[in-house]
């Protein structure tokens, strides 16, 4: 270890990664007396991603945390240390790793990640908003998976306002439960924000690592998850809620999203008053899976770039949905999208697109059509997709100015 203190004042970036906590503090001790005055980004992970899901099978740690100058630092002569260690450091990952959190002092931080955190490391609410107003004048990019407390308390006044961040342009909320991102936006907002990623993180973890316990449904009843806490009493994998809520309650938030990526994302019929007491004439003619999906994508105003990661059926429906009361001869479906990503495991998703949209759209030409178009699924399903094609004679220029139909390999983003 004593080798690292040889390099470090030319380390521009630092990545830790490591299977036990006594390792890391080992690293610590190590890095903890020396300057780092070049250094730029720091990443520390601790385990896999699996472990946050299963967590309950990890014994607690029987060491504290280690003392991580670049992480938590308490006190203002330490602070002005690490001002003086750390001048340079403005982006920071954290993955899996126990964190002092009311000890962070780090500032300057123009990308932030906190991910996978065990239940009972995740910051509390008024942790998070003590972390992030610390570097609101300078965070740009924020990522937070699979560490958002599921219960957080909810603001109670006027006086409780959400905490603003003016430089944020781009968000990834990773959540086990739709209310862990509900609450994030209840707290925060960002008027600059450009860039969205939600990430189911409990139906993402199994599509990788359980595939063969995973239904195309809304419950999974099998005894294995009785021993993923995590889950419980989430098993429905719902985001029916939170789209409600980015429709009807963050529609400014919506309005301004230029990329938008949902990864395995289910809309299950669990509606709530705020879409049933809605009287959209799309109801008329549509499921109202599909219009909530349609709404929500149609309220992305400014939307050029989407990724679908493993879409329901309602959202390749939603996909080919014309603006309301508009002509089909003279538009395209809304929103107007320049970049369409769509990945899934099973090769259906992608081959209904294809027909419904060639069927929509085969005699549209100009601006009305994508930039482009990308189609990915496994290996072993890539031949029927082309296929597809291919028997249902689809001019794919008709549908985008450049096309691509790729193997899908681990997680499909932007």
């Amino acid at each position: 270890m004593d080798w690292l203190r040889l390099v470090l004042l030319r380390v521009k970036y630092l990545s830790v990664h490591c299977d036990t906590l006594q390792v890391a503090s080992l690293v610590m001790e190590r890095l903890q007396t020396t300057s780092m005055e070049t250094l730029e980004t720091y990443k520390m992970k601790y385990g896999t991603t699996v472990l946050s899901l299963w967590h309950s099978i990890i014994p607690p740690p029987t060491i504290p945390p280690p003392p991580m100058r670049f992480l938590f630092l308490a006190g203002q002569n330490e602070k002005q240390a690490a001002d003086n260690f750390l001048p340079k450091l403005t982006r920071v990952k954290v993955s899996g790793f126990p964190v002092l959190w009311s000890q962070w002092s780090l500032t300057r931080m123009t990308s932030l990640s906190i991910n996978f955190m065990t239940l009972c490391d995740r910051p509390s609410m008024d942790m998070l908003k003590r972390v992030l107003t610390m570097n609101r004048e300078t965070l740009e990019k924020f990522e937070i998976q699979g560490a958002i407390q599921q219960f957080g308390t909810l603001p109670l006044n006027a006086d409780d306002l959400p905490t603003n961040l003016p430089r944020l342009t781009d968000l990834t909320l990773g959540f086990f439960s739709q209310w862990e991102a509900n609450i994030f936006f209840l707290h925060f907002e960002a008027p600059a924000l450009k860039h969205l990623k939600l990430c189911d993180i409990s139906r993402t973890m199994l599509f990788q690592y359980l595939p063969q316990y995973f239904k195309d449904g809304f419950y999974l009843g099998d005894p294995i998850f009785q021993n993923m806490p995590a889950l419980e009493p989430f098993n429905n994998f719902s985001s029916t809620i939170l789209l409600e809520h980015l429709v009807y309650g963050w529609t400014s938030l919506l309005e301004q999203v230029e990329t938008l990526t949902l990864e395995n994302l289910s809309l299950p019929p669990l509606f709530s008053d705020l879409f049933l007491q809605d009287n959209d004439p799309l109801k008329q003619f549509h499921s109202a899976r599909v219009v909530l999906a349609y709404r929500m994508l149609q309220t992305c105003s400014q939307l050029r770039r989407l990724t679908l990661t493993n879409p329901e059926k309602c959202f390749i429906h939603a996909l080919n949905i014309y603006p309301d009361g508009a002509d089909p001869e003279n538009s395209g479906p809304a929103p107007v999208l320049t970049h369409l990503y769509l990945a899934s495991s099973c090769p259906d998703p992608l081959m209904d697109f294809l027909e419904r949209r060639a069927k929509n759209l085969a005699k549209e030409k100009g601006p009305r059509i994508l930039d482009h178009l990308e189609l990915a699924t496994k290996k072993e399903h890539v031949g029927r997709v082309l296929e597809t094609i291919v028997s249902n004679h689809i001019d794919l220029s008709c549908l985008a100015k450049s096309s691509l139909v790729a193997d899908l390999q681990g997680s499909f983003t932007t």
